[in-house]
């Protein structure tokens, strides 16, 4: 993977993982796996903590984490439940 988007992979990454750090609630790990392959990379952070709704009204100072990693990769999904959420970054070689 060339420098351009493998360098928007990593701020992506950097970005979910902060936000896990600081917003899962929980004292619990985060985990990151990635993998790689002919079709390019797949990051996924997870964390244990409960999906929090966003500030009403929103804050001027935080909330765009998750406009952040979608705009810096090819998808991004986010999947939550009772067991914790987790972030999966895709990056098309």
């Amino acid at each position: 993977m060339s420098e351009p988007p493998r360098a928007a992979v990593v701020l992506a990454t950097h970005e979910a993982v902060a936000n896990a750090i600081q917003h899962a609630g929980t004292p619990a790990p985060v985990l990151v796996r990635a993998e790689s392959g002919f079709d390019g990379v797949v990051i996924e952070v997870c964390d244990e903590g409960r999906w929090r709704p966003e500030d009403d009204p929103p804050s001027e100072e935080r909330g765009r984490g998750i406009t952040l990693i979608r705009s810096l990769v090819s998808d991004a999904q986010i999947n939550t439940g009772e067991w914790g959420t987790t972030v999966r970054i895709h990056q098309v070689a």
